[in-house]
């Protein structure tokens, strides 16, 4: 009997001596490599990100990250960062980063882009351009293996504005590449200022698990949107040429809004514009390749546990009927549908908003449908990620 009590006074003492291990591990920050950059998943000519004034030099990119950094003080200072910052002078090319098994915290801008309109009034030309600003702050882990980072975790940041939307002070020059550059660049700083927020991981152990896996480390869900239809005949009509821009948007804020409501673990959109990500089946990843100034740059992340499709299933406008019919001016309605599969308590939402349009012999204000759909169908894709009702 005493040999018995013997060997479960070992077997407790053991199991406390490792609970107390890895309790004091959970105290301990890991160190996280910060290079103080930017990275684009728009590699094309219209990168708002990479775009460069008249001296050469990025007109959002630096200012971008150096917002970053200081919010990052910030956050240290008040205690509000569940990992020490170890800031770095090289890139993110995993040959430039020394220590075993970094972690790296990389911005990576997922919407850097606009919609261009114009109108027609008193005989005159005027402009106007939604700038669109997406902001994925990726916690990343090296992965020799693969030769990338491997995404763990995402803090999705989106937000727009407008350019020549004033009718006080219309514009009337067509709006420039430089300025929309600088438009995102006042998003992004904004952003990053008032809504990054770390706090969703401090009670969590997605750092010390990396070190503690051996423990049995907590296995966190992770979510994903993986998809966006467009059904609706008339969405396909309003946005031909655009399809991949108005999935990456709707995917997009359906994911900041999301995240933000559960505080889950969310995956970069896989659609749209995030459909370069490839699947790797036999690995259970997805990989992509991302060219930057400094060369190239592999990441990955692991299939998500719950995948999320959005469907954009229907688009409407009419005239509204008035009591005093005009021949210079008609008010049109225009609604817009999404719903969310799988399905939860809200899968369903639609939103309507009027405008009025102007016709006369010298002119004609009226409002591109893909301009007014597109602010619709983000209002509706952030409140479908926020959990409101009809």
């Amino acid at each position: 009997m005493k040999k018995i009590l013997s060997a479960l006074w070992i077997i407790l003492l053991i199991s406390l001596i490792v609970a107390n291990f890895a309790e004091a591990k959970s105290t301990e920050k890991f160190s996280v490599i910060w290079s103080a950059d930017v990275l684009s998943m728009n590699d094309s000519a219209d990168s708002l990100l990479n775009c460069k004034d008249f001296s050469g030099k990025f007109i959002a990119r630096d200012r971008i990250a150096e917002a970053l950094t200081q919010k990052l003080h910030q956050l240290a200072r008040d205690g509000n960062l569940p990992f020490e910052l170890q800031e770095s002078m090289s890139d993110y090319s995993l040959h430039a980063i020394s220590g075993d098994d970094p972690i790296g915290l990389i911005p990576m801008a997922t919407l850097d882009t606009s919609f261009d309109t114009s109108y027609v009034a008193s005989g005159k030309t005027y402009y106007r351009s939604l700038i669109f600003c997406g902001l994925s702050i990726a916690i990343c882990a090296a992965d020799p293996l693969n030769n990338s980072w491997k995404i763990l975790a995402t803090i999705p940041l989106n937000g727009y504005d407008f350019i020549g939307d004033d009718i006080n002070n219309p514009r009337t020059q067509p709006i420039s590449q430089q300025e929309k550059a600088e438009c995102f660049a006042r998003i992004a700083v904004s952003m990053i200022r008032n809504d990054l927020d770390f706090s969703q991981y401090k009670d969590r152990k997605l750092f010390r698990d990396l070190d503690l896996k051996s423990l049995g480390g907590e296995k966190f869900q992770t979510y994903q949107v993986t998809d966006v239809k467009l059904s609706s005949k008339k969405a396909q009509d309003v946005f031909r040429g655009r399809e991949d821009e108005i999935k990456n948007i709707v995917a997009a804020f359906y994911t900041s809004n999301y995240q933000r409501r559960t505080r889950n673990i969310v995956y970069p959109p896989v659609t749209g514009a995030g459909s370069r990500w490839k699947q790797n089946v036999s690995q259970n990843l997805y990989t992509y390749q991302m060219q930057t100034p400094n060369g190239t740059i592999n990441f990955s992340f692991e299939s998500p546990d719950q995948k999320i499709q959005l469907d954009i299933y229907g688009l409407n406008s009419g005239e509204i009927d008035t009591e005093k019919r005009s021949e210079v001016k008609r008010d049109i309605i225009y609604k817009a549908w999404i719903r969310k599969f799988p399905e939860e308590k809200v899968s369903d939402l639609s939103d309507s908003t009027r405008r009025r349009e102007i016709i006369t012999d010298n002119a004609s204000i009226n409002y591109d449908p893909a301009d007014v759909y597109t602010i619709l169908l983000i209002n509706i894709a952030g409140n479908l990620g926020s959990g409101k009702s009809k």
